[in-house]
Parts: structure tokens; sequence; C-alpha cells
């Protein structure tokens, strides 16, 4: 039998071969690694299974509940908390069904409040806020000079087609449940588009000081509302001025190409020195061909020109997340516009105030060292 000896050139051939494709299997992987996920959308995967990956991942969220009412009311959501002594102050966005556009069906809409225990019991009767607009949406509640204010969006201007819609503030009395004043927050040179919504406030200094609004944080424009006449229900006057430029690299953290645009949540508050605030942000996910809105955190000085010093890079999750009744088939909610702070047992908790699937609300508790610890640093 004859034996066919290997040529050592074909051995040599061989080991090269292999050699080459290790080594471009490797470059391969990096690149991969390294290329945005939303450029090989045939590599990611849908929207849902991402969020979902995350919910089995460890969460900053310590419980979540959606609230039930001792009252029959439906159409409830988006709502803003704040303590209240030993108890905590809810008001909320409720959609009437009396019709005020037979052309366009919009409905009016009511700021409703009530108070609940700390275990988020209610305790008080369900009342309705009275102003002089129908068509308020999305109420923060917040503090200025001591005195409880609500801003939102509504059509101060009258109603029109298309929709236009512009920002006011006014004072809340919680005895009467009145809304007093209703005025437009003017955008200080800032170019608005037709329909604004979601400006965050906060006072700074926290106690006494001035009014301020978050416009957009990426680019982060702030706005200062400055109050000529203390004494009045509501500023009698105001003055507007943009804050200074602040470049921020906002976007290398938060991928709004994953995840969608930043926009306004809660108001913002003084936590370990620093302001925090909740956002919310909207993606089309053309896998499934539903909207996500997913909630985040950011923190920024607590002093001008406020800069932002650390955000999450994903969305804050938790297991039973849209499981409330849905008002639009593949419309998925989470939606901040307030948070109470506790502290027990040496420990300090966040509970944000969110409206869920446009149908309810739900109090989403999280371990505030957990959530600033999760955060990515900006440079």
């Amino acid at each position: 039998m004859v034996k066919h000896q290997v040529q050592p050139q074909y051995i040599r051939f061989v080991i090269v071969l292999i050699l080459g494709i290790l080594v471009s299997s490797n470059l391969l992987a990096r690149r991969l690694s390294t290329q945005d996920p939303s450029k090989t959308l045939g590599r990611v995967p849908s929207l849902s299974k991402m969020l979902n990956r995350l919910r089995s991942e460890p969460s900053v969220v310590t419980s979540s509940r959606l609230l039930q009412f001792t009252e029959d009311i439906s159409n409830a959501w988006n709502a803003s908390i704040i303590e209240q002594e030993n108890e905590y102050l809810l008001v909320f966005r409720h959609e009437t069904v009396t019709k005020m556009c037979q052309e366009c069906g919009l409905t009016e809409q009511q700021i409703k409040m009530v108070f609940l225990d700390r275990q988020f019991q209610q305790v008080s009767p369900i009342k309705t806020v009275t102003s002089n607009t129908v068509t308020a949406e999305d109420a923060r509640m917040h503090y200025v000079h001591g005195q409880i204010y609500l801003t939102c969006n509504s059509e101060l201007h009258g109603h029109f087609h298309p929709w236009r819609r512009q920002m006011g503030i006014a004072k809340l009395d919680v005895n009467l449940s009145t809304l007093s004043d209703f005025k437009e927050i003017p955008s200080g040179g800032i170019s608005t588009t037709p329909i604004e919504k979601n400006w965050p406030p906060f006072e700074y200094p926290e106690h006494g000081g001035s009014l301020y609004y978050i416009y957009s944080t990426s680019p982060y424009k702030i706005i200062q509302v400055d109050h000529e006449n203390r004494s009045a229900p509501v500023p009698a006057s105001v003055s507007i001025h943009h804050a200074p430029p602040i470049a921020q690299n906002i976007d290398r953290i938060w991928n709004k190409d994953l995840w969608g645009e930043i926009r306004g949540g809660s108001p913002a508050r003084l936590v370990d020195g620093v302001y925090l605030t909740f956002f919310h942000s909207l993606k089309y996910c053309s896998r499934d061909h539903s909207h996500y809105y997913v909630m985040g955190a950011y923190i920024f000085q607590d002093r001008p020109p406020f800069k932002i010093l650390a955000m999450t890079s994903k969305p804050i999750v938790f297991k039973d997340m849209y499981s409330a009744p849905y008002k639009i088939k593949h419309v998925y909610s989470i939606y901040p516009a307030g948070f109470a702070i506790e502290k027990k047992d040496g420990k300090t908790f966040l509970h944000v105030s969110c409206g869920e699937n446009d149908t309810s609300i739900r109090i989403v508790s999280i371990d505030k060292d957990a959530l600033l610890q999760s955060m990515t640093r900006l440079s």
C-alpha cells in the first residue's frame, strides 16, 4: 500500500487559511459590537423584546401598583403627586364623554384631585378642579414660593383646526379645588411649535426662588420666569430669558434611535444636592407596528447653568409594565408627571406617579440610591 505524504506547503496553506478565518470573524464581531444597533435592523430584535430583556435584569424599581379608587371613574391617567403632611395629594387628567367640537370629536378635559394615604389608598372623595378652561391636560403639580401651582397645556387662545396648545400656569387652592388666574407662560424668545407640551418646572432656589422650565433636553434649553410681583396670586408680569447655552452630549448616553427622543416629564426636585427629573420618550417600532412610551431620569446641577450631570442610559422598566387596559391598540405608554419622596428605615424611596396606556394611574416606587448609581455620568 502506497502512503501519501502531505506536502509541507499544503499544511502551511491550511493553517494560514484557518488563521485568516478566525481573524476575519473576530474583526467582524468587534465591528458589530461597536456599531449603532439602530443601523443594523436585520440583527436587532423588536423594541418589545428589548424591553422584555431589560425586565429580566436587576431593576431600580422596588414595587409598582395601579391605583384603585373607591369611586367609579374611567379615563383617569397622567397623574402628578406631592407630599401633604402624612398623606399624598394627587392630581390627574380625566377625559369626559362630552364633546366640545363636533368636527374633530374633541371632548372636554378635567383635572381631578384626591388625597391618598402613605399606602396609596384613597382617603378623600375625588374632586373636580374648577377653572376657566375645559381643555387643560397633563398637569404638573409643583411649588412656587411655598404655594402649590399647576403647570399644564391647554387651548388658551381658543379651539382651532389644526389644534394649537400653549403652556399655562395657575395657583391651586386645595381647600376649594379651584385654579385661579390661569395664565400663559411666554417662551422667552424660543421658537415654539403649534402644540406645546411637557415643560417640567423647577424652582431655584428650591424654596422661594425663581421659577424655571426645561423646554427641551436635547438640545438643552431652559426658560426662567422672573416673578416681579410675588404678592399676586400668580405673577402679575413675567420676564423670560434663556439660560446660558449648555453643550451636552446627551445623545451619547440615551440612544434616541433605540428609545426615542427625550421629552419632558416630572417637575425637577432636589435630591442629594442635585435636581432630579423623570422624563419620557416615544418610539415607533416598525417591527410590530406599535408605539412605545418609556421612562428615564437624569440629574442636573442645583444652580445655574444647571448642567446635566448624569442620566439613565436605558428605560426604567418593571415586570408588570403596560399591563393596564389599553385605550388605543398598539400604543404602550408609561408617562411620568410627578414624584414624591419618602424616607423609610434609613432609605429613600421615590414614588413616581405615571399614566399608563392612557387609561390608568400607576405608582412606580424606586430605590433612590440604586437609581443614582445606575446613571451614566456625562463627560
